[in-house]
C-alpha cells in the first residue's frame, strides 16, 4: 500500500526522491485504515470483475476517483493542502 501513497504524493507534489519516500511512508504507516480500506476495496472489486466483465471498463475510473478523493482528505487532515483551495499546497 505504501506504493499507492508514493505515487499519489508524487502526483500532487513537487519534491526530491528522500521526501516523496519519507512522507509517503509517513502517509501509509500514519493513515493504516485508509490504506487497508483501499486495499480491501480493490480486491473486492477485482473479484467482481471475474462475474461481470463489464465491470473492467467502469473499475479503473471508480477506484481512481475513490483514491484521489481519500488522498486529498489525508492531505487536508495533515495540513499540507488548505480546505479551501485543494490546488494549492500549504507549507
Amino acid at each position: 500500500m505504501w506504493q499507492l501513497s508514493i505515487f499519489a504524493y508524487q502526483a500532487r507534489f513537487e519534491d526530491n526522491i528522500r521526501a516523496i519516500l519519507y512522507k509517503s511512508a509517513l502517509i501509509a504507516f500514519r493513515n493504516i485504515g485508509w490504506m487497508i480500506f483501499l486495499a480491501v476495496f480493490f480486491a473486492a472489486l477485482i473479484y467482481l470483475c471475474r462475474y461481470l466483465i463489464v465491470l473492467t471498463v467502469i473499475i479503473p475510473g471508480g477506484y481512481a476517483c475513490l483514491m484521489h478523493h481519500v488522498f486529498e482528505h489525508i492531505y487536508v487532515k495533515t495540513g499540507w493542502i488548505s480546505k479551501d483551495d485543494p490546488s494549492e499546497m500549504r507549507d
